[in-house]
């Protein structure tokens, strides 16, 4: 989950990017833009979500580790 949280602005700003027709410009131009136009908070779009679904995905994974530890033993 800190992983994520830490690169989530990376991928919004390569998603931006990537999607953004003939507009020139590198990383810092586009981290700039986002910023002035919609807010620093704008960068973590989508984290809600994103922990809604790692975090069933990572404590099911703990959970089965545990159990088929527990049984093979």
């Amino acid at each position: 989950m800190v992983a994520w949280t830490w690169t989530l602005p990376m991928d919004t700003i390569s998603t931006r990017m990537s999607a953004s027709k003939g507009d020139d410009g590198n990383i810092l131009v586009f981290t700039s833009k986002i910023i002035r136009k919609e807010g620093f908070m704008s960068l973590y779009k989508g984290w809600v979500p994103c922990m809604v679904g790692v975090i069933p995905y990572c404590c099911s994974g703990f959970f089965y580790y545990k159990y088929l530890k527990m049984k093979l033993k």
